[in-house]
């Protein structure tokens, strides 16, 4: 009796927290999706399938018609993997074979990827039709001036 009642909490304990959101570790990797200061949109324009279609160039132009330019992070990096985990969605196996056929099938690469996050927030910050995710450790190192140089979208 004793063990039936024992195994049944074990097996309640684990249903609850298999249903309970994953909580991040601290100091774990969170990425900040960012865009020039001087671009027109904002944090409610978009939302997770809209960075998804623009970092998947199924979007590509911003709402005033001017041509999205989307800077990512080198694939290896802790952001870059939680980026495609969380945003594209894709293993890495499947989106090398969506960057593959998009090639073949539409001459279109993927976005330019940048060995750091100082890379990235430098071009984003320079060029107002630009897109592009930093750690947000980086983010967070950032002067109030440089911060004030780009609008954050969402952090993950």
């Amino acid at each position: 009796m004793r063990a039936l009642l024992l195994t049944t909490v074990f097996l309640l304990f684990g249903a609850i927290v298999s249903m309970s959101p994953p909580v991040k570790a601290a100091g774990s990797t969170s990425i900040v999706i960012i865009v020039n200061a001087e671009n027109a949109v904002t944090s409610d324009d978009y939302g997770i399938d809209d960075f998804r279609k623009i970092f998947l160039k199924q979007s590509t132009e911003w709402p005033d018609n001017t041509e999205i330019t989307a800077f990512q992070l080198a694939s290896g990096t802790d952001e870059a993997e939680l980026f495609r985990k969380e945003i594209l969605d894709k293993d890495s196996k499947e989106l090398a074979k969506y960057w593959s056929t998009k090639k073949a099938d539409e001459g279109v690469s993927e976005p330019k990827s940048k060995k750091t996050s100082a890379e990235v927030f430098k071009l984003v910050s320079k060029k107002v039709a630009a897109i592009g995710y930093i750690s947000e450790s980086y983010f967070n190192s950032l002067t109030e001036e440089k911060k004030k140089m780009i609008k954050v979208l969402r952090t993950i």
